[in-house]
Formats: structure tokens, C-alpha cells, sequence
């Protein structure tokens, strides 16, 4: 007797998922994906032209890979599936939370793999994106390695161009950091045009030599000026 209920209810579940992904796939509406003889990779929703974003010069990711714009708020809902011609290999689109204007786009396998999840971006036709500059960032969030301190904010444009000069800055002008006595923080760099991308960048200061400093992606350190202690509060 156990036996037999034991089948039905794998029967059941079974049923349940085949039911479940025959309604998935209704519900959402399909596109088709291309890729050109220069191995460029295009999606095109009602009308709309998007590109993938996947070569060395990435600037925006699924998740904080360093040194590239990444989501302030999360992916959004859904808006579809995609996939090429004469492909089994399908992909699950979605918005960016946040972006009510559909500017960047995200897909991920529709089934099931092993492996790491592989979350494409693609990037509308008008839309480009590249390393932080003054006028790309609306203000700048203080967030603490210790939770305890509340963040701060900045939206005072003299000191955002202070910050990315800084992080720009070549190898010859990295600084010596003090060997004892340094506080770590991130700041957080809120884009002016697409405010569900932010850049993160690390920051420590010492209160002894009360200076600051930020952090690239090549973990080069470079001072910023003294006017960032006050917006450390210290």
C-alpha cells in the first residue's frame, strides 16, 4: 500500500512539473536571438534591438565582479524567452529592478544545468556604459564595514570628481597605506542615467594621519583628498 502511494505521488509531481513548464513557457512570449558572422550576439523585443555586452571590456555584470556597474536593486520580473533558430538551448529575459524602461536586459538558461549560473547582460541599442566618470554618477553612499555606524551620503559634485580622478589615477601615483590603524568602508557610486546600476568602490582611512584613500580594481590604493574625512564624518 505504501508502495503504491509512494508511486503516486512521484506520478503526481512529475505531472506537476511537466504541467508547470508547458504553462511557463505560455505564458511568457518568445523571442528570437542571433548571432552575426562577427560572432556579435543580438535580441530583438517588439522592435527593439539589444546586444550582448560579453567581451573583455564589460562593463556591467549580473553580480560585483570589480571594476563594472552592477545592480542596485536585484533583476525584476520576467518579461520572456529567448533562443536561436535550430537550438534547443533556451534563455529566461529579465528587467532590471527598477528599470521600467526595459534599457539593460538579463537572461539565464530556461532549464536546468550543472555549473555555475550564467546570467547574460545585454544592452539596449542606445544604451552604452563604461568606467565611472563625474558627470555618470548622481552621489555617493558611505557604507561601513562595521554595521554599527550609519551610511552617509554625498551628492556634492566637486567631491564625486575628486573621488573617480583618484580612481583613475596611473600606478606612479599610488599611495603607501599606514601600517596600523585603518578603517575600511565602500562607496557606492549611484549612476545619474540608469539609477538600478551602482559601482562600488573600496575606501579606508586613517584617523591617525587623518587621510583617506580608494582602492581600484588592480588593489593599486590612491589618497583623496582631505575634504573626503568630512564626508567620513571623522
Amino acid at each position: 500500500m505504501k508502495r503504491k502511494t509512494a508511486i503516486r505521488i512521484v506520478i503526481i509531481f512529475l505531472c506537476t512539473c511537466f504541467l508547470s513548464g508547458c504553462r511557463q513557457k505560455a505564458e511568457y512570449p518568445f523571442y528570437r536571438m542571433e548571432t552575426l558572422a562577427d560572432n556579435t550576439e543580438i535580441l530583438t523585443i517588439d522592435g527593439v534591438l539589444y546586444r550582448r555586452d560579453w567581451n573583455d571590456n564589460e562593463r556591467a555584470m549580473y553580480y560585483n565582479g570589480g571594476d563594472v556597474w552592477t545592480l542596485a536593486y536585484g533583476l525584476g520580473q520576467q518579461i520572456g524567452i529567448c533562443g536561436e533558430e535550430d537550438s534547443s538551448s533556451e534563455f529566461d529575459i529579465y528587467a532590471a529592478a527598477g528599470d521600467d524602461e526595459l534599457k539593460v536586459l538579463y537572461t539565464s538558461p530556461h532549464n536546468f544545468y550543472f555549473g555555475g549560473t550564467y546570467v547574460r547582460l545585454w544592452l539596449r541599442e542606445d544604451v552604452s556604459l563604461g568606467p565611472p566618470t563625474a558627470e555618470m554618477v548622481s552621489c555617493i553612499t558611505v557604507v561601513w564595514n562595521n554595521d554599527d555606524m550609519e551610511s552617509k551620503q554625498t551628492d556634492d559634485p566637486d567631491l564625486i570628481a575628486a573621488l573617480v580622478n583618484a580612481y583613475g589615477s596611473s600606478s606612479e601615483q599610488a599611495a603607501e597605506l599606514p601600517p596600523r590603524g585603518r578603517t575600511g568602508c565602500k562607496l557606492i557610486l549611484h549612476h545619474a542615467d540608469y539609477p538600478f546600476l551602482q559601482y562600488e568602490i573600496h575606501c579606508c582611512y586613517s584617523l591617525e594621519q587623518g587621510a583617506a584613500y580608494c582602492q581600484n580594481d588592480d588593489l593599486e590604493w590612491f589618497a583623496l583628498p582631505g575634504e573626503w574625512m568630512e564626508v567620513l564624518g571623522l
